[in-house]
């Protein structure tokens, strides 16, 4: 459970500073050697990060990682407590096409290089990040040019993110990174999006917390209420302080005592957390899941028209449509969904007429 929830590394070191005397031996070597490997992992994984950041800083093109190893370093401190697998870093949309050069040439290869450019088009306005895989070493690459995808409908100004970034320094090459207020804000949204379902993202706000303590909160609470994130926010800070023991100041802990959807979308969250992880929850729990975390009338009602007619990366693949037929999806996704989940419109309709009956 530890692996599939992303907190292996903080599970042994626990283990082996606290209560290494109860547990077998064999299983804490087994662990540790888990453990290593993936310090090691995430140190090529660094080295790799740091060598395409040059790469693109000389060809001009900006970017900012996003979670890895620089939350590792910045909130963990220490590159070999946070899990990562992949590399996440967000670049200016009209940057794309330099990005997907440096990264074709250093051995990169993306699924979207088949697209014709008007595909390529539609992809890059219905989604929010490229993958790009390496065989030399099996280093996952993703480039975003949204933080989260607008179909969840948390529109942060990326103009702004980008004005308020800062630098920190990695293996001492000094490299960009959202403001503290800006990051926390999208971990809350990037966990509501996947349901916390798991308990890393959750590790990741409460880390974030304790490695600023001058947040500028009363700023945070701003933005979140300004592009309709405030619940996402307050259900991400009541986790990692009701799990956790994340501080949180007096009034924010207030405000997310006292919001009253939090703790009915916590208690969600709760009950599923530890069930089955690495299991991902099917559409309509999750469809709901998201409508509940939307403190705007409005935000539902977009969030409900796109994801009734913005395809997922399956359905993408299906009907790759060019941009200029990106109109034609409202009228393919009913019908293809209605198919695929077939059985399960029938189940339902059935049990509506059993409970009538």
């Amino acid at each position: 459970m530890a692996w599939q929830h992303g907190t292996a590394p903080l599970l042994y070191r626990s283990l082996d500073s606290i209560a290494a005397d109860a547990v077998a031996p064999a299983i804490l070597e087994e662990m540790r050697g888990y453990v290593h490997a993936h310090a090691g992992r995430a140190a090529l994984l660094t080295k790799e990060l740091v060598k395409l950041l040059t790469l693109f800083e000389t060809d001009g093109i900006e970017a900012v990682p996003l979670k890895g190893p620089v939350l590792a370093a910045t909130a963990y401190g220490n590159l070999a407590l946070r899990m990562f697998s992949d590399l996440d870093v967000l670049v200016r949309k009209d940057q794309l096409p330099a990005v997907c050069k440096i990264l074709v040439g250093q051995g990169y290869r993306c699924p979207q290089d088949r697209l014709t450019p008007g595909r390529l088009d539609a992809f890059r306005e219905l989604f929010n990040q490229h993958r790009f895989v390496c065989d030399r070493n099996a280093v996952v690459v993703e480039p975003h040019w949204e933080v989260i995808r607008r179909s969840f409908v948390v529109p942060f100004d990326m103009a702004e993110l980008w004005g308020r970034a800062g630098t920190v320094f990695l293996g001492g090459t000094a490299v960009r990174t959202l403001a503290p207020e800006d990051l926390l804000l999208f971990l809350c949204a990037h966990g509501s999006q996947h349901l916390w379902s798991r308990l890393a993202w959750i590790c990741d706000v409460a880390e974030v917390i304790r490695a600023h303590p001058a947040m500028d909160w009363e700023t945070a609470m701003d933005r979140a209420a300004r592009i309709g994130g405030e619940r996402s926010l307050l259900l991400g800070l009541y986790l990692a302080n009701d799990l956790l023991d994340a501080a949180l100041p007096p009034e924010v802990s207030h405000k997310v005592r006292t919001e009253p959807m939090v703790k009915p979308l916590a208690t969600q969250v709760l009950r599923h957390l530890f069930q089955a992880p690495g299991i991902e929850p099917d559409v309509f729990r999750m469809a709901a899941f998201h409508i509940q975390t939307k403190e705007r009338l409005r935000d539902k009602a977009l969030y409900v028209l796109r994801a009734s007619t913005c395809p997922s990366y399956m359905e993408f693949d299906a009907f790759p449509l060019p941009a200029s037929l990106l109109f034609l999806y409202p009228l393919i996704l009913p019908v293809w969904r209605l198919i695929r989940h077939r059985r399960r419109f029938l189940k339902g309709s059935a049990g509506s007429r059993s409970h009538r009956a």
